[in-house]
């Protein structure tokens, strides 16, 4: 069956993926070639296997990479596109059925060399994510998400794991994703992403040449609500915490990673009470005058005025008493983030972006 629906895709996209002719010699080692150009790991052995027949079926591992090269022209493509269907001619009406990707280009200014070299150097890997539940956030909920940033051919391709509103620590349906492509612009990178009738944004300021500086950026993420009756526009401050091992030269390795780790044994996406997530990863850990997790929720409420709601606090320099627009205190993100994150490897806290991390146990 696999045989026979990688012909049906060559025949509908080899021209706009790069894919090698059905047939073609080598055909194996080319496809494995095209799809690492899109950032996207799907090993040889695996595309020689469903040629030759040896599997018929692609699994969870092999599928979600397939729908990721697929929707660089379905949008709509899924997983299950592979796991559940009913064979070549199945597939192929579900293909011609989808709506085809259109493409609006984005004038943005090329990187010097040396520039390019440092943003893949420090923004590539995985990294983990927190922000208040744009569904949930009424109940202080927290979403705990996965980006997992590439490098091909010049460009910063991405995919971001998200929860739906029903996704909790103790299910596990089909995790959604935002592919797009981050824009580096000269003091800010923006994130731009689709998913589906869904699209996201997200705003981080640009560190320097300091390493320790990449380890957790500090963003405004922009949204809509995904509710069947509340589509609304919404917005959230979210902390980026980049992972311990899968760093930039990772790209395959975390490609090959990502799906175990969203499994009921070690799951990451998904949404739940703030203690369950923020406690557990980030700890009580007293820094400065705050513990570590109410570190991370004024990061996430980005408490506007330091010293409007502290006694012995400081303004946040630039903002009037009662400036109405939402600007980040990346000032006092960037002095306790580190120290933070220090303290975690001190006492060995078993955090999902940390080296030492463990499955988690199935909860509730």
């Amino acid at each position: 069956m696999m045989r026979e629906i990688l012909a049906v895709i060559c025949d509908k996209a080899a021209k706009k993926l790069g894919l090698p002719a059905w047939g073609e010699a080598n055909f194996a080692a080319k496809f494995e070639s095209a799809a690492e150009r899109h950032g996207i790991a799907i090993a040889k052995k695996s595309v020689e296997r469903w040629v030759s027949g040896e599997v018929q079926q692609a699994n969870q591992a092999t599928a979600v990479p397939l729908a990721q090269l697929c929707r660089l022209v379905k949008p709509h493509v899924s997983p299950r596109w592979f796991l559940d269907s009913g064979g070549a001619e199945d597939f192929a009406a579900q293909w011609e059925a989808s709506s085809d990707l259109d493409y609006v280009k984005v004038p943005v200014p090329r990187l010097p060399v040396a520039d390019e070299n440092q943003l893949r150097k420090h923004l590539c890997g995985l990294w983990v994510t927190y922000r208040y539940s744009f569904s949930a956030s009424r109940f202080g909920e927290v979403a705990r998400e996965l980006l997992l940033v590439r490098y091909a051919d010049g460009k910063f391709p991405f995919s971001w794991c998200y929860p739906t509103d029903s996704q909790r620590p103790h299910t596990l349906p089909e995790l959604k994703e935002f592919h797009g492509y981050v824009l580096p612009y000269e003091s800010a990178l923006h994130f731009v992403a689709t998913s589906g009738k869904r699209g996201r944004s997200l705003f981080v300021e640009r560190e320097g040449n300091d390493s320790a500086a990449w380890r957790h950026l500090l963003g405004i993420l922009a949204s809509s609500k995904q509710a069947p009756t509340d589509r609304s526009p919404v917005a959230a401050c979210t902390v980026l915490v980049k992972h311990e091992l899968v760093g930039s030269e990772s790209e395959a390795h975390a490609e090959k990673l990502r799906p175990r780790w969203c499994t009921l044994e070690r799951q990451i996406v998904g949404v739940d009470e703030f203690d369950r997530i923020v406690t557990e990863d980030f700890g009580e850990t007293l820094v400065g005058r705050n513990r570590s997790c109410d570190w991370i929720r004024l990061f996430m409420e980005n408490t506007p005025l330091e010293g409007r709601n502290l006694p012995d606090g400081n303004a946040q320099p630039g903002l009037a008493p009662d400036d109405t627009i939402i600007s980040l205190n990346l000032q006092r993100f960037r002095r306790h983030m580190p120290v933070i994150r220090k303290a975690l490897e001190n006492e060995g806290r078993r955090a999902p972006f940390l080296a030492n991390w463990v499955p988690l146990t199935k909860r509730r």
